[in-house]
């Protein structure tokens, strides 16, 4: 039992000493997107084209958000940016409540599918059944 005990330390340092050993991954680029308020990203995934898709919400109507419409509340916002980090395109999507993008993932022609949920019942949501819809 005392050298199974022993064995198993042995392996487990070992584990430690070459985990540690491994490199970190270096930074390839680093990008901010938003405005003047709050943005989030909540999920992102790579896209057929080589590019990426990134779903959240955003407060701002101005900075890379100018343009959309904002009801000085939060909407899901989709951004797709390239593999180097600059914006394609940014579209906000909601009502005049609270509307948050969850997940995000690539379909096979080529777009994209995101989850939000919402306490809106206008503008691009309708059907609402109450407290936080999906």
């Amino acid at each position: 039992m005392k050298k199974i005990s022993t064995l198993a330390i042995l392996l487990l340092a070992i584990s430690l000493i070459s985990v540690a050993q491994q490199a970190v991954p270096a930074i390839q680029w680093s990008k901010c997107f938003g405005g003047s308020l709050e943005e989030r990203g909540h999920s992102i995934a790579s896209t057929t084209d080589g590019n990426f898709v990134i779903v959240g919400e955003a407060w701002s109507n101005d900075g890379d958000l100018a343009g959309n419409i904002s009801n000085g509340r939060v909407n899901v916002w989709v951004i797709k940016i390239d593999s180097a980090g600059n914006l394609l395109w940014q579209k906000t999507y909601g009502g005049s409540s609270w509307d948050m993008g969850r997940f995000i993932t690539a379909t096979p022609d080529g777009g994209s599918i995101f989850v939000a949920h919402t306490l809106s019942n206008d503008g691009q949501v309708s059907g609402y059944h109450g407290s936080w819809d999906i």
